[in-house]
């Protein structure tokens, strides 16, 4: 899309390779990360998403790809406009808050 529309190609490691994180480091050790990705976001290929099919982080880190949205779609107040997939996501983002808050007070018990 990117070479027919403006003439350059996509590069989908930059970000990694400019800003760091080609150099092994991963989310192997971390636990209860909620991890959305916008698809429209134009560094999507530099996020998480292309994780998805992976298991890449200790345990519970849901990794949404949000079909029609955006960065930070998901965080922001409700909107009339907001399309199904971020809907979605912030209803996997709450079940997941209250996942990790149960979990926790479990532990404390």
């Amino acid at each position: 899309y990117c070479e027919e529309k403006w003439g350059v190609s996509a590069r989908p490691y930059h970000l990694k390779s400019y800003f760091g994180g080609m150099d092994g480091f991963d989310f192997s050790g971390y636990s209860n990360i909620f991890f959305s990705n916008g698809r429209l976001d134009p560094w999507a290929a530099g996020g998480t998403a292309v994780l998805a099919s992976e298991p890449f982080c200790l345990s519970d880190c849901p990794n949404p790809l949000i079909k029609d949205g955006a960065h930070h779609l998901d965080l922001r107040s409700a909107n009339p406009a907001d399309p199904a997939s971020v809907l979605r996501v912030r209803e996997m983002e709450k079940e997941a808050i209250a996942r990790w808050v149960d979990q926790g007070n479990k532990i404390r018990a």
